[in-house]
């Protein structure tokens, strides 16, 4: 459960910082602000199943420390007289946690962002409802 919360969460932070509708963060602090999401994620989540939010980066190096001698324990619970086969947990959990955190932003942020972008669209520049200026406003050799 962990393991799709903790990608849930990413996932939404993510798109929440790229969103071009939502107000971006400024200069290169995108990646800084991203890092800062992985690392707080990965200290309140991380220390069941060993901070894997992301398949890749969990997987490979599993896979390499079995190749490389650590058998078993490279993949945990095939070790004997533990839950069985444990190691798919952190492979499934983030590809599930990826499709809800998306679902989640598009549905309860990405529609306020939508809805506002179709407000300014249909909102006038200068004027907030096409209202016409006031008369002493206007130039009284053109008329207008």
């Amino acid at each position: 459960m962990d393991q799709i919360v903790g990608t849930a969460f990413l996932v939404i932070f993510v798109v929440a910082i790229i969103d071009i509708r939502n107000t971006a963060v400024q200069a290169n602090l995108g990646p800084f602000m991203i890092g800062l999401a992985v690392a707080a994620i990965g200290m309140s989540t991380g220390a069941n199943a060993g901070y894997a939010i992301n398949p890749a980066r969990d997987f490979g190096p599993r896979v390499f420390a079995w190749l490389a001698g650590w058998g078993q324990t490279a993949l945990p619970g095939t070790v004997d007289g533990s839950f069985s086969w444990y190691f798919w947990v952190p492979i499934v959990g983030p590809l599930v946690g990826g499709m809800i955190g998306v679902l989640v932003y598009d549905w309860f942020i990405g529609d306020v962002l939508h809805a506002r972008e179709k407000l300014q669209e249909a909102t006038p520049p200068g004027r907030a409802g096409g209202e016409t200026p006031p008369a002493s406003q206007t130039n009284r050799a053109t008329g207008i």
